[in-house]
C-alpha cells in the first residue's frame, strides 16, 4: 500500500502533493499538479464530489482514462481518495491509498479510513486555528505608535477567552487610558436587531432603551450596514443618532465595525460629553483598540469553535467502536478510549503509561518496527493482556503519527476483538462438518437397514421351514435377536443424519430422567454422583432416548477421567437467557444442567476440538461420542459448552429450550428413591 497526501492550491481548481514517501518521484512529477473535476482521477474527483472515491481497478475505470497509462507504467493498479474536511465543510486535503493490484476496501478498512481521516481533519483545523490566532497577534504588534495603551489593552483583552471577559477588561482599559471616553457599549447582530452584549458608564434606563435595536433603527445599524468607522464630532449635526443618545448627553461619538469571517457581526459605540471630543490620535489610538477587540471577539469565537472541535474529536475517540489508543517513540502509551479498557479488561490507570515492550504478548513488537519507519503495520491473532485476564482474538492496526514537519511522533493504534466472529468461524466450520458426517453417516443407516431388512426377511422364511425343536431353529432365532439388536446401531448413525431428528414430546420430569441415567451409568464404579436440582423446573420438549444418550455419554466420559474413585457433581436449575453471560441463546427460558468431575482434566489446547468428529484423547476411544452430544443438544435448539483445566476437572454446561407452558407444581417431581432433592445418591 502507498499512501499521499494532496492540498488545494488557493483559488486554484489544483491539487498539489502536500507528502507522498512512498509514490514513485517519476510519477508526481509526471502528473503533478492535478485538477479538480468531475472525471479526474481519484483524488481530483474526491475534491470535486466532496466524498470518497474508490476506484478498485484504475485500468477500467473511466475517471483515469487521462493518466491511467502513467499510473500503470508505475505499477499502480487501484487508488481509494478520502477528502478531509473542515467543520465548515471546506476540503482542507484529500488522503490517498494506492495499490499494486486491483481491490476493494473491506469493512475494517473503510472504518479505519473514516477514523483516521476525522482525526486527521480535527487535528489540521486545529492547527490552522492555531496559526490564525498567532497571525492576528502579529498583525496587533504592528500597532506600536501607541506602544505603551497597546500592550496595556492587549494584555487586558487577551486575559481570557471569555467573550463577556473580554469585552469587560477592554472596556476597563479604554475608561482609564483613553481622554474623552464617558460611554462604551457593544453590539451584536442577532437576527434583525443588535443586542448589546456589553457597556461601561451607561446608565440602566439608557441600555433599556437601547439594548435590543431593530433594523436599520440609529447611527449603530448604520455602521454595521456601511461597514466603516464612523465619527461624529457634534450630535447636534447629525441626522442618525436616537433621542436616548441626545437624552443621554451625549455630544460626540465613535462608532467602529467588528468584523467576523469578512462580515460586519456588530460595532463597537463609544460616547463622549464633549463635542470634538477626539483628535486624529485618540482615533487612530481608539480604532487600534477597536480592532484588538475585534481579534478579541473572533479568538473568543475561535476559541468556542475549536472547543466543540476537540470536543466532537473526543466523542468520536471515546465513543468509537473499535478500541484506540496513541502511543510515543518510546513506546509508551499515552492515550486510550473507553472500548479499549472494555476489549482488555482493565483500566485506564494500568493502560496508560503502559510500556509495550514489556507486555506479556509481544505480537506488536514487529509492528511498532515498522511505525517507527514511517509505515503502517497489522497483526490478527490471540491475544492475552499483561494487567488483566483477558485472553481473546484480535486484529490490530498501526499507523504513525507526525508532525507538522512530518516527523513521526508516535502511533497510532486501533484494536478490534474478532473474538466472537473466530468462535462463529469455528462453529460453521463444525457445523459444516457434521452435517458432511450426518449425509455419510444418515446413507450408510438407511444402506444398511436395507440390508438388515433382507437379512431378517430370509431368516423369518428360514424359519418358516424348521421345526422349534431344531438345534438351527435356535441359531436362526439368535441371529434374528442380533439383527434386531443392530438397529440401535442404526439409530446412532442416524443421529447425525437429517433422517436423525429426535421424536420430541413435553417432559416435565426431566430431573428423574437424568437421575436415573447418571446412577445407572455409575453403578459398580469407584464414582459417585451428587445431584443439586430446583423443585420447580420449567418442562421441556426433548426425545428422551436422545437426550438420555447425552447424558449417559458425559457421565461415562466423567467416570473414565477418575479411574481412583470421585464425585460427579449434576446440577439442574431454571436459567433466563439475559442472565447466562458469554453464551449464545436465543429464547428466553431454559434448563441448564451442569456435569461436572473432578478428574484428569482436559489440555486448554485440545478444548476447541473436543466436539469434532473422530478427534478423542483415549486410547481406545472412537471420537464420536461427543459429537453425538453436540449433535442431539443441537437438534434439540439447546446450547452446550465445556469448561476444563488439566488436574483439576472438566464441567459439562447444557441448555435446553424450556416449553411455553406452566411450571411444574410444587412437589409434583419428586426423588425415585423417596429423599429430597438437595443430596446425592450412589444409584
Amino acid at each position: 500500500m502507498l499512501c499521499s497526501i494532496l492540498l488545494p492550491e488557493p483559488n486554484e481548481d489544483k491539487l498539489r502533493y502536500y507528502s507522498a514517501p512512498s509514490l514513485p518521484e517519476g510519477y508526481i512529477s509526471a502528473i503533478d499538479p492535478l485538477s479538480i473535476g468531475a472525471c479526474c482521477g481519484s483524488c481530483g474527483t474526491a475534491v470535486y464530489r466532496k466524498e470518497a472515491v474508490i476506484v478498485p481497478d484504475i485500468a477500467n475505470d473511466p475517471l483515469w482514462a487521462e493518466r491511467k497509462e502513467i499510473a500503470l507504467k508505475y505499477g499502480i493498479k487501484a487508488c481509494w481518495s478520502t477528502p478531509i474536511f473542515s467543520t465548515n465543510g471546506d476540503v482542507l486535503e484529500t488522503y490517498a491509498m494506492y495499490y499494486h493490484e486491483p481491490r476493494n476496501p473491506s469493512t475494517s478498512d473503510l472504518e479505519l479510513i473514516k477514523i483516521a481521516t476525522h482525526i486527521a481533519g480535527i487535528s489540521i483545523e486545529h492547527k490552522r486555528t492555531e496559526e490564525t490566532l498567532w497571525a492576528n497577534l502579529a498583525q496587533l504588534a504592528k500597532k506600536s505608535r501607541y506602544e505603551t495603551i497597546v500592550n496595556s489593552v492587549t494584555q487586558s483583552v487577551h486575559k481570557s477567552i471569555n467573550l463577556q471577559e473580554v469585552l469587560e477588561n477592554a472596556f476597563e482599559v479604554m475608561s482609564t487610558n483613553i481622554d474623552g471616553v464617558e460611554h462604551v457599549a457593544i453590539h451584536l447582530v442577532e437576527g434583525e436587531e443588535a443586542v448589546i452584549k456589553a457597556y461601561r458608564g451607561h446608565q440602566d434606563w439608557f441600555v433599556e432603551r437601547v439594548k435590543r435595536l431593530p433594523y436599520p433603527k440609529g447611527f449603530t445599524w448604520k455602521t454595521i450596514i456601511e461597514g466603516k468607522l464612523r465619527y461624529c464630532p457634534d450630535v447636534d449635526e447629525d441626522t442618525v443618532i436616537g433621542p436616548a443618545g441626545k437624552e443621554a448627553g451625549t455630544k460626540s461619538y465613535l462608532s467602529m465595525p467588528i468584523f467576523w469571517e469578512g462580515k460586519a457581526i456588530g460595532c463597537t459605540n463609544v460616547h463622549s460629553f464633549k463635542k470634538n471630543a477626539f483628535e486624529e490620535e485618540e482615533l487612530k489610538l481608539l480604532e487600534i483598540v477597536a480592532h484588538q477587540i475585534e481579534v478579541a471577539i473572533n479568538n473568543a469565537k475561535q476559541a468556542e469553535a475549536l472547543q466543540q472541535s476537540e470536543e466532537r474529536y473526543r466523542t468520536l475517540f471515546n465513543q468509537s467502536p473499535v478500541g484506540v489508543y496513541i502511543f510515543k517513540t518510546n513506546c509508551t502509551i499515552t492515550h486510550c478510549n473507553e472500548r479499549m479498557v472494555r476489549i482488555l479488561q482493565s483500566s485506564y490507570d494500568k493502560i496508560i503509561g503502559a510500556d509495550l515492550r514489556k507486555l506479556k504478548n509481544n505480537c506488536v513488537l514487529p509492528l511498532m518496527d515498522k511505525v517507527l519507519v514511517k509505515q503502517p503495520a497489522t497483526y490478527e491473532g490471540f491475544y492475552e493482556a499483561t494487567n488483566s485476564s483477558a485472553r481473546l482474538w484480535v486484529s490490530i492496526r498501526l499507523s504513525p503519527l507526525r508532525d507538522a514537519h512530518r516527523n513521526v511522533i508516535g502511533g497510532m493504534a486501533v484494536v478490534e476483538d474478532t473474538t466472537e466472529r473466530k468462535k462463529m468461524e469455528e462453529k460453521l466450520i463444525k457445523a459444516q462438518k457434521l452435517e458432511s458426517l450426518g449425509i455419510l453417516a444418515g446413507g450408510i443407516a438407511h444402506d444398511f437397514n436395507n440390508l438388515l431388512t433382507a437379512i431378517l426377511g430370509n431368516i423369518s422364511v428360514t424359519k418358516m421351514y424348521v421345526s422349534p425343536e431344531d438345534k438351527i431353529y435356535k441359531r436362526l432365532g439368535e441371529a434374528e435377536k442380533a439383527c434386531i439388536r443392530t438397529k440401535d446401531l442404526t439409530q446412532r448413525l442416524l443421529t447425525f443424519s437429517r433422517g436423525g431428528a429426535p421424536i420430541k414430546k413435553v417432559v416435565s420430569s426431566l430431573g428423574e430422567l437424568i437421575r436415573d441415567t447418571a446412577s445407572f451409568a455409575v453403578s459398580g464404579s469407584k464414582v459417585r454422583c451428587e445431584f443439586l436440582v430446583d423443585k420447580e423446573l420449567w418442562p421441556v420438549e426433548i426425545d428422551e432416548g436422545q437426550i438420555s444418550q447425552v447424558i449417559n455419554n458425559l457421565v461415562i466420559n466423567a467416570d473414565q477421567a477418575m479411574p481412583y474413585g470421585g464425585v460427579i457433581k449434576i446440577k439442574i436449575k431454571n436459567a433466563l437467557a439475559r442472565n447466562e453471560e458469554g453464551v449464545s441463546l436465543n429464547e428466553e427460558r431454559y434448563l441448564k444442567i451442569s456435569i461436572e468431575d473432578n478428574g484428569v482434566g482436559i489440555g486448554k489446547e485440545y478444548l476447541p476440538r473436543v466436539f469434532a468428529p473422530y478427534f478423542t484423547t483415549k486410547q481406545k476411544g472412537s471420537g464420536l461420542g461427543l459429537t453425538t452430544v453436540y449433535s442431539i443438544i443441537k437438534n434439540h435448539d439447546g446450547y452446550i459448552g465445556v469448561e476444563s483445566e488439566l488436574g483439576v476437572g472438566t464441567k459439562f454446561t447444557i441448555y435446553l429450550p424450556a416449553t411455553k407452558g406452566e411450571e411444574v407444581k410444587n412437589g409434583e417431581e419428586r426423588d425415585r428413591c423417596g429423599r429430597c432433592w438437595k443430596g446425592s445418591c450412589d444409584g
